[in-house]
């Protein structure tokens, strides 16, 4: 029997793959994380960059959420790998 790491799953992804995307998306969570951190003070709903962030980070929040679901479920749909890599920058790896 193939462990999960060597298998691929029905979307055609690797556990390797799926790996480094869960990685992607943490370091993506870590640098938002940072840049709100350091971020002055805001006036409440009146700082466009600044609720850009938050909703920057609840989308990657709900992707790992689904992420780890999938995941759990050894899938990954097509669909669902687009939606992760255009939360990512740059090009996909």
């Amino acid at each position: 029997m193939m462990d999960r790491a060597d298998s691929s799953d029905r979307g055609g992804r690797s556990g390797a793959d799926l790996e480094r995307l869960r990685q992607r998306l943490e370091a993506r969570r870590a640098e938002i994380a940072q840049e709100i951190r350091g971020y002055p003070p805001p006036i409440p709903a009146c700082d466009q960059h600044y609720n850009h962030l938050l909703d920057q980070r609840r989308e990657v929040a709900a992707a790992l959420r689904r992420l780890d679901a999938l995941r759990q479920a050894d899938v990954l749909p097509e669909a669902e790998r687009r939606a992760f890599a255009d939360l990512l920058p740059g090009p996909p790896r």
